[in-house]
């Protein structure tokens, strides 16, 4: 395991008011506010990108998120906001499940907007129906299932919301 947290770093713009619109009749929510759901979808990226850092131990594919909590500290104002992602594994269990807890906060020059928390299994404890051989074990990553997406791809929720299906190319880490 990583003798230190992981972290990350990412820069986004604010989206517009017509992104949210969007995002608001989209998904039925009043007009002209930032539904707090909205930012999942952002942070929710900026943890897969964590994870995917090379020192994360577990493979993605089989985590269970058990546990997310938003809270919004101020309205979003426009331009860039920065979302810093801390990855802390915790110890195991008495079965030995494990757990990783990701933070994130969203913040804008300096002031900050939103903090998120999640919990992720990574690893079973030994009280479940599986073998320990068929559990996620760090180091043993696996590009099965995956696809690359051509650098303009969107989806449905990428165009409601305006926040691109991959991190456009000006994103910084």
């Amino acid at each position: 395991m990583p003798a230190a947290p992981l972290t990350s770093t990412f820069l986004m713009e604010a989206p517009t008011r017509v992104e949210c619109e969007a995002y608001n009749a989209a998904l039925d929510f009043a007009p002209g506010t930032v539904a707090l759901t909205w930012w999942y979808l952002p942070v929710q990226r900026a943890h897969l990108a964590t994870m995917l850092s090379p020192a994360f131990p577990y493979r993605i594919a089989g985590m269970v998120h058990v546990e997310n909590l938003l809270v919004a500290h101020a309205p979003l104002p426009a331009g860039p906001l920065r979302l810093s992602t801390r990855i802390d594994i915790l110890p195991p269990s008495a079965s030995g499940a494990v757990l990783c807890r990701l933070e994130t906060s969203v913040s804008a020059d300096g002031t900050p907007l939103l903090t998120c928390s999640s919990t992720y299994l990574a690893q079973r404890g030994t009280g479940g129906r599986r073998s320990a051989a068929a559990l996620p074990q760090p180091g043993r990553r696996s590009d099965a299932g995956s696809s690359p997406l051509p650098q303009d791809a969107t989806t449905p929720a990428s165009q409601a919301t305006g926040i691109p299906s991959t991190w456009p190319a000006g994103a910084r880490a």
